[in-house]
C-alpha cells in the first residue's frame, strides 16, 4: 500500500534524457507569460488597496495568533516522522545506512523537535537548508 501512495513521487530523475534549453528563456511563450503574470499581479494589488476588504476573510485574523504554533507542529512533527522512517525531508531523498546517513537523521529530527518546541527556530531553519545542500550532493 505504501508503495502504491509514494508512486506519484518522481522528483530527483536522472536529467539526461531531457537536457535544459536555455534558448527557451527568451522565447515568446515565456516571455508573455511573463507579462501576463506581472499584469495579474498588478491586477491583484489594484483590487487590494482599492476594494473594501470581506467580512468572512477578517473573520479569519482571529487565527492569526496559533499560526505560527500549528505551522511550527505541522513541519516539526512531519520532520520528525521523516528522521524515524529514514528519510529527509521527502521519500525520494531515503539516506543510506552508515553513521553519516544516521548522523543526518538525527540532524533532522533534531530540528524537527526545535521547531515544535520553539527553540532557536532560526538556527534549526539554517540547519534544514545546509541539510538540503547535502542533499543535492551525488
Amino acid at each position: 500500500m505504501l508503495a502504491s501512495a509514494l508512486a506519484h513521487v518522481k522528483w530527483f530523475q536522472d536529467p539526461a534524457p531531457h537536457p535544459t534549453q536555455y534558448g527557451l528563456l527568451i522565447s515568446v511563450p515565456l516571455i508573455a507569460a511573463f507579462l501576463l503574470t506581472a499584469g495579474a499581479v498588478g491586477v491583484a494589488w489594484f483590487i487590494q488597496h482599492r476594494a473594501p476588504e470581506p467580512t468572512f476573510v477578517r473573520a479569519l485574523e482571529r487565527f492569526a495568533p496559533v499560526a505560527p504554533l500549528v505551522l511550527g507542529l505541522h513541519l516539526g512533527v512531519a520532520l520528525v516522522a521523516a528522521a524515524i522512517v529514514g528519510m529527509l525531508f521527502v521519500p525520494s531523498l531515503q539516506v543510506g545506512p552508515g553513521a553519516f546517513g544516521f548522523a543526518i537523521l538525527v540532524v533532522e529530527a533534531m530540528c524537527g523537535i526545535m521547531i515544535v518546541l520553539g527553540l532557536a527556530t532560526r538556527g534549526a531553519a539554517v540547519l534544514l537548508a545546509l541539510l538540503g545542500i547535502l542533499a543535492m550532493q551525488p
